[in-house]
Formats: structure tokens, C-alpha cells, sequence
């Protein structure tokens, strides 16, 4: 298993219900700390801290990436990365 799945299957995620991931991730993008990052040539990059939480699993602090490809479209989601 790779370390990020490893991760978030020890804070409760499962492949097979991934609802409850998108959720939270969703959560973190309205709730979380957002620190503006660098413009690209595919849109500005934004990076949002927080904590993912899923029923008794453990709390796994992350960074999420996000990116707004054009004025007035939605983030969309490009990855995380646990931290301790």
C-alpha cells in the first residue's frame, strides 16, 4: 500500500467509501487556513491546511493543493499531503 493510502486508511478511509474523504476535503477547502501560491499558466494555486476526521479513525493533519483555473471558476482539487 502506498504511504498515502496507508495514512488515510489509518484515519478511517476506505477506497470503497469514498464519500466521506470527499467530504471532509471539501470541509478543509471552506474551513481550513488558505495561503495564496503562485499563479501558473493553468491558474492560481492555493494551499489550505487542516485535519481530516472519519468516525473513530485518527485525526490526520493534511495540506491540501487547490488551483482556480480561470476568475470566477470553482477550486479544483490537485492533491495532499499528510503532515505530522
Amino acid at each position: 500500500m502506498r504511504i498515502k493510502a496507508a495514512l488515510l486508511a489509518r484515519a478511517g478511509f476506505r477506497a470503497k467509501d469514498w464519500k466521506p474523504l470527499i467530504a471532509q476535503l471539501r470541509r478543509i477547502a471552506v474551513h481550513g487556513i488558505t495561503t495564496p501560491g503562485q499563479a501558473t499558466p493553468y491558474g492560481r494555486k492555493y494551499v489550505v491546511w487542516g485535519t481530516l476526521r472519519h468516525g473513530d479513525g485518527a485525526a490526520l493533519r493534511v495540506l491540501t493543493v487547490w488551483i482556480v483555473t480561470a476568475p470566477g471558476h470553482p477550486p479544483r482539487f490537485v492533491t495532499l499531503i499528510p503532515r505530522r
